[in-house]
């Protein structure tokens, strides 16, 4: 167990100190591995549906991990039209068979990059 005899007025360590959530620094290869992955299987391209800086808008908890680590922070389509997330709409949408189908298929995607980065060293040296 860590112990500190005083008390701690400021983390030494800035992924812990205000901002809380930074923008997302996404690791290029691994978004244009998983656009690959995803188009390799037929489903959607996430470079031909998200205008380009689409990966890198806004900020979240996932973008203080990317300062530290590759990392992305994908979306995806849980239906054929444009919902945006946060919403009473998406929520109605959100358990449907067609949104688990997708969600699946992203997931089957980021399996393949996952399995890429033990798999194929050049890649993994690109990510890293």
């Amino acid at each position: 167990m860590f112990v500190r005899d005083e008390p701690v007025e400021e983390w030494e360590d800035p992924i812990y100190e205000p901002p809380m959530n930074l923008d997302v620094i996404a690791n290029l290869n691994v978004c244009h591995n998983l656009a690959d992955a995803m188009h390799k299987m037929g489903l959607v391209n996430f470079e031909a549906e998200c205008p380009p800086g689409a990966l890198d808008m806004g900020s979240t908890d996932q973008g203080k991990v990317t300062y530290r680590c590759p990392g992305i922070h994908a979306g995806y389509f849980i239906t054929d039209s444009v919902i945006s997330n946060h919403t009473k709409k998406f929520t109605s949408v959100a358990d449907s068979p067609e949104a688990e189908t997708k969600t699946l298929q992203c997931a089957a995607g980021m399996g393949m990059v996952a399995s890429a980065l033990f798999l194929d060293k050049d890649f993994a040296r690109r990510v890293h």
